[in-house]
Parts: C-alpha cells; structure tokens; sequence
C-alpha cells in the first residue's frame, strides 16, 4: 500500500503544481477573480463610476465604531460589528450619490454660509474636543473664542472643507425634498 503511494506521489506533486502555476497566471495576469478591475488596490468600491478609497471608508467606520464605543463603555460583538461595517458603506454610498448631485447641479458654498453653519452649529467632532470643553461639557463661549482667533486659521481651514461639504449635501437634499413637494 505504501509503496503505491510513493510511486503515486511525484505524479500527484506534477498535478499540483500545474495547478498553482494555473492559478497564478489566472489571477495575476488575467485578474480571474476581478480584484483588480480597477487596477487600484486602495479602491474600497466604485459608485456610479467613482472611485472610493479605503481609507474614505475606514476614517467612517473607526468614527462610527468610537462612538458605539462611547456609547456602550463595552468592546462591540463581531455581529454589530459586521452591521457598522455594511452601516458605513450604506453611508458612504447615499454621501456620494448626493456629491455627485451636487456637482451636477454645480452647488455653492459661501465663506458668509460656512462661517453661519459653524458659528451656529458646532461639529460634533469639535463639541467632543477637550479644548471646547469645561467642565466636561462643551462650552459655546470658547469655542466663539477660537473662531474669532487669527491664530487659529489653520485649524479652521481644515474644518471649512469638511463644513462646506456638509452644508453642499444639505442644500442638495433640501433642493431635492423641495422637487418631490412639488
């Protein structure tokens, strides 16, 4: 019986690795699979033909993941985990889509509109910032203070562009509410 296997096994080896050669060259060269499709690894998906990274998902998901950690003070089951995880892409997909609206319907921002949004609503982002707080609660005055500081126009260019995206996507979906009254 062993020897049979040992004449057996130079063949079943050959099999093999014709086999592996096969599917390296199915895979790399001929992307079998598909996983290179769109000849980018960083691409986390495509919608409507736009390209989203990887690193566009993660950044909502570990948001979305520290304040379900927030919340509950406990470490998140892998069920509610798989369930953030399909949250934030279902998340992701509506935010693009009404870019790509906004962009089509060539949607403006002004500086006097961003200063208004955050003046009047703070971020969350920044409600949570220990520097807006006193007394572990935010406090409205400093965070009026810091928008006033000259010095501070760094931080606050960074947050402009986050704002006027927020302030895009709701003016979009105002337009499109309004169209459905009609």
């Amino acid at each position: 019986m062993f020897d049979a296997l040992r004449r057996m096994i130079v063949p079943i080896i050959g099999i093999v690795l014709v086999f592996f050669v096969g599917m390296i060259i199915l895979e790399w060269g001929m992307d079998f699979s598909g996983r290179q499709m769109y000849g980018n690894t960083n691409v986390a998906g495509v919608i409507n033909g736009e390209e989203v990274s990887w690193q566009r998902y993660n950044t909502l998901l570990n948001n979305m993941v520290m304040a379900e950690q927030q919340q509950k003070d406990e470490e998140i089951p892998d069920a509610r985990m798989r369930e953030l995880q399909a949250e934030a892409w279902k998340q992701l997909v509506q935010d693009e889509i009404i870019q790509q609206e906004v962009r089509r319907n060539n949607i403006v921002v002004t500086d006097e509109e961003v200063f208004q949004y955050l003046a009047y609503t703070p971020p969350m982002e920044l409600r949570s910032l220990p520097y807006f707080q006193t007394n572990g609660q935010f406090d409205y005055q400093k965070y009026q203070q810091a928008m006033l500081d000259p010095q501070a126009s760094p931080f606050w260019a960074q947050i402009e562009s986050a704002a006027r995206g927020d302030i895009a996507k709701y003016k979009e979906i105002g337009r499109a509410s309004c169209r459905e009254r009609v």
